[in-house]
């Protein structure tokens, strides 16, 4: 038939049953990556300082607001907010409380596309002082790695820079810690 051989048949049909051979292991190597590989857990994590305006009202209290928005393919459950500076070896990270009237809870479920919000005052202006008490005498290193910090209850961390009226406010403080510290006299206790 068509002018070959039984023989060059033979070597045709090897070469065939070696094509669809690789074919199957082709196709195994993909939907096993396809069935492990599964959704990624991405977010964006942003932290800002927030006027709440009530209407009739002189007063606008100012809240840190933490906003974490799921923009992956698979839901997790954050469970914490906090802050963390340094560098690994010399990392400290803490836990921030919030106002839980105001905010979503946690642990919680969110889902893709889904956005969480947590707020706490910062009216009184306190905060911001014990922020940079936190930040120590090293502040000005410091401050360049402090980040703000959602977690996950499998452990995924979610990090970003807080907002520029949060840094300034915070390096005022400092500046102010700093400045009193140089001007106390030596005779005064620490």
């Amino acid at each position: 038939m068509f002018g070959l051989t039984v023989e060059e048949w033979g070597v045709i049909n090897g070469f065939a049953n070696w094509l669809a051979a690789i074919g199957t292991i082709s196709a195994v190597i993909v939907s096993l990556y396809l069935s492990t590989k599964g959704g990624k857990r991405n977010a964006n994590l942003s932290v800002n300082l927030m006027l709440m305006a009530e209407q009739g009202s002189d007063h606008h209290p100012e809240h840190i607001v933490y906003k974490l928005v799921n923009t992956g393919d698979r839901s997790f459950h954050p469970d914490s907010i906090g802050w963390v500076f340094g560098k690994k070896k010399d990392r400290s990270s803490f836990i921030q409380l919030f106002d839980r009237q105001l905010s979503n809870d946690l642990p919680t479920l969110q889902a893709s596309g889904v956005a969480n919000k947590w707020l706490f005052s910062v009216d009184d202006q306190r905060w911001f002082t014990k922020m940079a008490e936190s930040l120590g005498a090293d502040w000005k290193r410091n401050i360049k790695t402090l980040r703000a910090l959602a977690t996950t209850t499998t452990g995924e961390e979610f990090l970003c820079i807080p907002g520029d009226t949060i840094l300034t406010k915070i390096k005022e403080q400092c500046l102010a810690i700093q400045q009193a510290a140089i001007t106390r006299p030596s005779s005064e206790p620490r």
